[in-house]
């Protein structure tokens, strides 16, 4: 669950976006939360499993870090709200 920046292009973003690297593991934008003028997203996205930490595209991803989601029509950064780990 990623919280966008204020300054994060929240009105450009639609379900089913997904980052411009298009690979099995792609960032997805799954669910879009607009609520007190906060953009909330739950994306899904593949990761790597490493001795720091869970990477994906080899930067590290953990509660209150940094998210950057680029796609071909815009690039949003947030913080990272929460991470649940599927299939493992």
């Amino acid at each position: 669950v990623l919280r966008l920046d204020a300054d994060a292009p929240a009105t450009a973003i639609r379900a089913g976006d997904r980052d411009q690297l298009l690979d099995e593991r792609a960032a997805i934008v799954s669910a879009i939360d607009r609520r007190g003028g906060a953009t909330v997203l739950t994306l899904s996205l593949g990761l790597d499993e490493a001795r720091g930490g869970w990477l994906y595209r080899g930067s590290v991803v953990r509660t209150g870090g940094p998210f950057t989601l680029r796609t071909a029509g815009y690039e949003a950064q947030g913080t990272i709200e929460s991470i649940e780990l599927l299939g493992k």
